[in-house]
């Protein structure tokens, strides 16, 4: 687990305030809350553009769909 991402104890406390995650009927899976949370988290933490998260969090609009959602 890497400086900004959230453990599972955390995880466990919040996660009653994420909407239940759902399985797409077609395309590729999304990722999960968590996943999304970390990447939300990195960006934040880091002051970096969107452009530039990491590939590992996906592709950087997808956060940022989320973020602003």
């Amino acid at each position: 687990m890497k400086g900004h991402e959230i453990s599972e104890k955390q995880r466990n406390r919040i996660k009653v305030k994420f909407p239940p995650e759902k399985k797409p009927q077609v395309g590729r899976p999304g990722k999960s809350n968590r996943e999304m949370l970390n990447a939300i988290l990195y960006w934040l933490n880091t002051g970096i553009p969107w452009r530039d998260l990491p590939e590992r969090f996906g592709p950087w609009q997808s956060v940022y769909s989320r973020f602003h959602a």
